[in-house]
């Protein structure tokens, strides 16, 4: 069953190249934890009880009218992800759907800005080693663009941090080196460096 983008969102998603993934597939639900932080987990909770098609549909629906007059999942804030690992890509999208965050995700510098500009994401995590477009073009195209100019940017890198006084000129909100992260055994570094990026934007 299709779900309407924003409330998939609302549920603790991520979405790849454009396709909304969430707990929802199908005709089935699958008791998928969005993390219990903000409105996620109870509003999930909602569907979870309707166990046949039709009061699902209808739960669904009843929501997204909620949603669409700001009734609901006001609070959820959205990250686009720009990294060409596919482990650290997951590990990331993981981590960060269950700590209630709604996540757009890509491994092409292209597609990098045009989910920018078209979604307006609350923060955007650029790695900078990335195919067709690489991550400093995409940070000076960004901030170029009147319509991205003021979402803020962190930068994931492997490279040592010679280079971050640069970047933040161009635009920059921090830079975090991707050795720090630890997504294999902790993605904790990785909430607290998104939660203190949203605090200053």
């Amino acid at each position: 069953m299709e779900i309407p983008p924003a409330l998939a969102q609302c549920l603790g998603s991520t979405r790849q190249n454009g396709r909304a993934v969430s707990p929802i597939r199908g005709n089935n639900v699958s008791n998928q934890d969005s993390g219990g932080k903000g409105l996620a987990a109870p509003l999930l909770v909602i569907l979870l009880q309707r166990r046949d098609v039709l009061n699902l549909k209808k739960a669904a629906t009843e929501l997204h009218a909620q949603l669409v007059t700001g009734g609901v999942c006001h609070s959820v804030k959205s990250i686009l992800l720009v990294e060409d690992s596919k482990f650290l890509r997951l590990a990331s999208e993981r981590a960060l759907v269950r700590a209630g965050y709604s996540v757009v995700s890509t491994d092409d510098g292209e597609q990098a800005l045009r989910e920018a500009q078209d979604h307006i994401p609350d923060l955007i995590l650029l790695d900078m080693l990335l195919p067709k477009l690489g991550g400093p073009e995409i940070l000076r195209a960004l901030k170029k663009n009147p319509i991205t100019a003021q979402i803020p940017v962190v930068v994931l890198s492997s490279l040592s941090q010679k280079n971050e006084a640069k970047l933040k000129k161009d635009g920059a909100s921090a830079y975090f080196e991707k050795s720090r992260l630890h997504l294999d055994t902790n993605s904790q570094a990785l909430i607290e460096l998104v939660r203190e990026a949203l605090a200053h934007a």
